[in-house]
């Protein structure tokens, strides 16, 4: 791809180059943030894709980068979708950058969490229900800062067996949104014969029928 410097030269920058402008920008942005639909400062493209390339792309693990045209005038440059190369539909947690983000820091966090307060403490010093109360206060503040999107109560389990304690949750991740489905119902447009009567300035007015077609609805894919 191309970009302009600072300078105002046109510079052209090779594909790997171009990797770490998008592992730039995936740096700047929060945990867990996608880099989906975010646009890059370049003025062209080395090689353009179809959708259908870019599906084949993105199915199998490739960050791309689409020209966005609108009403045959360019948007500018973004980035396609959030993949990684792990490529399997049975661990989407593995399938994009900012879930795989979100989730080594979610339970790194935890894990120092509960290392910190329960690590070391004599057994018959904790329950069950202590720890479970504590994992709660974990994922509220998670929740808060927007690092989930929500949490389950009744979901949150804690056993001690020996020396052991085995915690498990259910939890909502602050997931990016991926595609919009947008559905339009057009409807028959009518109006009815009026008649003005009384002081003779207004005339009888007469209006017809608008859209006398059947209804027809239309179903528009945004984003996959």
């Amino acid at each position: 791809g191309t970009y302009t410097s600072l300078s105002g030269r046109e510079i052209h920058i090779p594909a790997y180059m171009m990797a770490a402008y998008v592992a730039g920008v995936a740096s700047s942005l929060p945990i867990g943030s996608a880099v989906t639909n975010k646009y890059l400062s370049l003025v062209s493209l080395d090689q353009s894709f179809s959708g259908d390339e870019l599906d084949q792309l993105d199915e199998n693990g490739v960050i791309a980068i689409e020209d966005v045209v609108n009403r045959n005038t360019s948007g500018g440059f973004r980035i396609v979708e959030d993949v990684t190369t792990y490529n399997s539909t049975n661990e989407p947690v593995k399938n994009l950058i900012s879930l795989q983000e979100l989730t080594d820091f979610l339970f790194d966090d935890l894990r120092i969490y509960l290392e910190e307060n329960f690590i070391g403490t004599p057994v018959h010093q904790v329950t069950g229900s202590l720890i479970s109360s504590f994992v709660e206060a974990f994922l509220q503040k998670r929740v808060k800062s927007g690092l989930l999107a929500d949490y389950n109560h009744s979901s949150i389990q804690a056993t001690i067996s020996g020396n052991q304690a085995y915690v498990s949750f259910e939890c909502a991740p602050a997931r990016e949104l991926r595609q919009i489905v947008v559905e339009g119902v057009y409807t028959n447009f009518t109006s009815s014969t009026s008649s003005a009567t009384g002081n003779g300035v207004n005339p009888d007015t007469t209006s017809v029928a608008g859209i006398l077609d059947q209804n027809t609805q239309t179903t528009h894919y945004i984003g996959d």
